[in-house]
């Protein structure tokens, strides 16, 4: 998985360039249950998250490294009286990059609000400025399901 994990972002970490073997087409109606759905309800789980340190639905729908990180550093902050407070991720497109019959590569443009976070009770107050940034979103379909399976940082 990549070493980038989704907002806040606490420092910064270089991402690992990640090549696709298929062929790019172009991208259909996405199925209620397909691709496209899951990653706009991933990126929900993701900003609800935030809100109460709740993560179990978020990681439900991935256990890439980096979402793993992401929901670990989120639940530790609540369970240590620390808090988040943004209006999370807007998803500005989502664009296929390539896809075979088991697994799909799309380019995630977001926009991530400004947040104000607190890591502990007893820690300093914290700002990430936010601001527009793009990810790789690896999937597989497993049977009739899709599952998240990478999220990279491309900037």
């Amino acid at each position: 998985c990549g070493s980038d994990e989704p907002e806040p972002k606490f420092e910064a970490e270089p991402s690992p360039s990640t090549s696709v073997a298929t062929s790019p087409s172009p991208s259909a109606t996405p199925a209620p249950d397909g691709p496209e759905a899951l990653i706009r309800r991933w990126v929900e789980e993701l900003n609800a998250s935030q809100v109460d340190g709740q993560v179990d639905a978020y990681l439900a729908m991935s256990r890439c490294d980096a979402c793993v990180t992401f929901a670990n550093r989120v639940k530790a902050m609540y369970d240590n009286g620390g808090y988040i407070k943004t209006d999370g991720w807007t998803i500005r497109s989502i664009s296929l990059m390539g896809r075979s019959d088991d697994s799909a590569t799309y380019k995630l443009k977001i926009f991530s609000a400004p947040a104000e976070f607190q890591q502990s009770a007893e820690s300093e107050v914290q700002h990430f400025d936010g601001g527009p940034r793009t990810y790789q979103v690896l999937m597989s379909r497993r049977g009739d399901e899709w599952r998240l399976d990478d999220f990279l940082d491309m900037g």
